[in-house]
């Protein structure tokens, strides 16, 4: 819920939706206005639906192997949303100096 305030009070997110056709044009923009945020609930959808799927199962080896192919889609899903300085879809360093 945090994540989700935080995104509506970005100025960055806000600029995006102002100006959504000149938006797309710039990656970062791009990212996050529109990327970061569904693969944010995208990893969430994954990681319930995992849950869910790995209550239903019979056994402890079939829940926990089923756990861990659905969190791992999940983790793999978040760590590609993170902004990492190196990550081609945003260019932002860990601390900014202002």
């Amino acid at each position: 819920m945090i994540g989700i305030i935080l995104y509506t009070k970005s100025p960055l997110v806000k600029y995006f939706w102002k100006e959504k056709e000149s938006s797309f044009q710039n990656l970062e923009l791009t990212f996050y206005g529109l990327i970061h945020i569904v693969l944010m609930l995208t990893a969430i959808v994954v990681v319930t639906i995992g849950s869910a799927k790995a209550k239903r199962q019979q056994t402890d080896k079939k829940k926990f192997k089923t756990m861990f192919v659905w969190f791992t889609i999940g983790l793999i899903l978040i760590f590609v949303a993170i902004p990492w300085p190196f990550s081609p879809l945003s260019g932002r360093p860990y601390f900014r100096i202002f």
